[in-house]
């Protein structure tokens, strides 16, 4: 500001619409958000300090997003990180093809 003070600043915006649905704008990126209750999951938000843990609060719900379109930069990012993920998945799967009946062969060796 004009003291000298630093201001926090953010591209982002989280959007409730009129049919209650919502949406997180950060630059020109869209985000569906889902929200989610935990009523019954106890869940709290705590902070560090040292050694010790201090309780700020309970949660009432979690928010999971997903891009908006398939167009987006986010979800070519997402589709680019699964086809790394799954390529090295399918390098332990080995085929393999059998010429004979393995019942039959342990029939055999008994």
């Amino acid at each position: 500001d004009k003291d000298g003070k630093a201001v926090r600043e953010s591209n982002s915006r989280l959007v409730r619409w009129s049919d209650g649905s919502l949406t997180l704008h950060v630059g020109s990126e869209v985000l569906l958000v889902a929200e989610q209750s935990l009523q019954g999951d106890h869940a709290h938000i705590f902070a560090k300090h040292g050694g010790l843990l201090e309780c700020h609060g309970t949660v009432g719900s979690r928010l999971s997003f997903q891009p908006a379109t398939k167009d987006s930069q986010t979800h070519q990012k997402l589709l680019a990180k699964l086809a790394t993920t799954n390529k090295s998945k399918e390098r332990k799967i080995r085929m393999t093809a059998t010429l004979s009946d393995p019942d039959k062969a342990k029939e055999a060796m008994e």
